[in-house]
């Protein structure tokens, strides 16, 4: 097997402080995504995607976006697929209304991975997809628990589209 398909990582940006305001924290995110992509030059990254009815924030979010995959490309990076979170709960957590909580409980139960937060948890869920469509879309099965959620990950994983 491919060793890049091995290796998961994922990791959370968090406020520098509860004031910080929207775009600095957004340019903390894009500096980070654009420095992981330079040093560990992933096979496959994974995004959850965003709704412009979350509010006038998504704008920015999707500002941000726009950026970090126009600079991922220019720098020879693939460009990330995006993940519906109602498909991160699908998948994890065994119903599309699943709440953090039962992410989190399923990330320990089937990976034997314990998270400190909500959002470690959806970052984990995100790497675990990213590894599984490389490995699907280069002919190797997907490392998922469970024969279950093996097949319905394998097939909704497919019809994932990229940002660019």
């Amino acid at each position: 097997m491919n060793h890049r398909a091995e290796r998961l990582y994922s990791e959370t940006v968090k406020p520098a402080k509860t004031t910080e305001k929207k775009l600095p924290k957004m340019e903390r995110i894009a500096s980070r995504a654009l420095y992981l992509a330079d040093r560990f030059n992933p096979a496959e990254s994974c995004t959850e995607h965003f709704f412009a009815h979350k509010g006038a924030g998504a704008v920015t979010v999707y500002f941000v976006h726009a950026l970090v995959n126009i600079e991922l490309a220019r720098r020879g990076h693939i460009a990330p697929l995006y993940c519906a979170p109602s498909t991160l709960k699908k998948l994890f957590g065994g119903h599309g209304r699943a709440d953090k909580d039962e992410i989190r409980a399923a990330v320990r139960e089937q990976y034997g991975v314990d998270i400190e937060d909500n959002d470690q948890a959806d970052a984990f869920c995100l790497a675990v997809c990213a590894r599984d469509h490389y490995l699907l879309t280069n002919g190797y099965p997907p490392m998922a628990p469970n024969a279950v959620w093996q097949t319905y990950h394998k097939e909704k994983i497919k019809g994932w589209k990229r940002s660019l």
